[in-house]
């Protein structure tokens, strides 16, 4: 499997989660973003991350990824 804590690539990671939003399973998506911030912690997927949120109208969730973003680095 690719996704594994030494070789990981943040556009895979949003490519995935994006590919759960367009099948309509945000909590998947969620999930996946989740795991990606575990496993590699980078600025592009906590940006994608918060778009998605923005997008969706969810403003308190995109707080915390930015409040997390900020803990973080």
């Amino acid at each position: 499997m690719v996704p594994h804590a030494e070789f990981t690539f943040a556009k895979l990671w949003i490519q995935y989660a994006l590919f759960q939003v367009r099948q309509k399973d945000l909590a998947k998506a969620r999930q996946v973003f989740g795991t990606s911030i575990g496993k590699s912690a980078r600025p592009k997927i906590f940006k994608a991350y918060a778009e998605l949120e923005m997008q969706l109208g969810e403003v308190d969730r995109c707080r915390k990824i930015f409040e997390k973003q900020v803990d973080m680095f």
